[in-house]
């Protein structure tokens, strides 16, 4: 949820300050990511039922994958945009190229509503609601705590974004380690 919450809250601004956008333009371009959003649960449902269905991978493992594109997919599309806000390779980063790299991120992102979020239902279907509910405290908690760092990093850094992308990168990373480690979707 960390980049979730991250790009909810700071992509519009993220488009005012990087490209000078007026306020209605940096929302328009933070709307393409998001409905790639609604693409990508869809896309990653059908997937992650196609793999197990027609495919035979156990849930488990189903479940891995979706949620390593959710995390694997922004952490790859946050380096990019770390890697060109730096110039590096004498490359300059263009809005385009921003909006492109973060309808990837939120597109793949997505792929969690079949990872993480299906997955309290395998464990449990009597329980499920409030492991899901349970788990999701750690979720807000470090979502909403990114929040103040995003602004505070910001304030710190002349409005570079470059330094929180980094850290998205890092966060996400972290995650794909541990998910790939303890996830298991056996019912209990």
């Amino acid at each position: 949820n960390f980049f979730m919450y991250f790009g909810l809250s700071w992509l519009p601004t993220y488009f005012s300050y990087q490209f000078g956008l007026s306020t209605a333009d940096a929302s328009t371009a933070a709307l393409y990511p998001f409905a790639a959003g609604a693409v990508g649960s869809l896309a990653a449902g059908a997937a992650c039922d196609a793999l197990v269905s027609s495919l035979h991978f156990r849930r488990t493992d189903a479940r891995k994958v979706m949620q390593s594109v959710a995390l694997g997919g922004p952490a790859l599309a946050m380096l990019a945009l770390c890697l060109l806000s730096a110039g590096a390779g004498g490359l300059q980063l263009e809005r385009d190229e921003a909006e492109a790299l973060f309808v990837v991120a939120v597109g793949c992102q997505a792929g969690s509503a079949a990872g993480y979020g299906c997955g309290a239902q395998d464990i449990s279907t009597r329980l499920s609601s409030l492991i899901y509910g349970g788990t999701s405290v750690f979720a807000v908690i470090a979502g909403a705590s990114g929040q103040y760092f995003t602004g505070w990093l910001l304030e710190q850094n002349g409005r570079d974004f470059t330094p929180m992308f980094a850290r998205v990168v890092a966060v996400e990373l972290a995650g794909l380690v541990a998910w790939n480690r303890w996830w298991d979707s056996e019912r209990v």
